[in-house]
């Protein structure tokens, strides 16, 4: 059973869950590319 968002964390560390592994994972945004114009400025160097 889940435990409620304002119950100790099961993990042990003392904080509420909704503070602790109840958080909603962070969807990473994917890595930009540099574009032509980056590149071009950073062969220039």
């Amino acid at each position: 059973m889940k435990p409620g968002r304002n119950d100790p964390c099961p993990c042990g560390s003392g904080q509420k869950y909704k503070r602790c592994c109840g958080l909603q994972p962070v969807t990473a945004s994917p890595p930009a590319v540099p574009g032509e114009h980056e590149i071009g400025a950073l062969v220039a160097l």
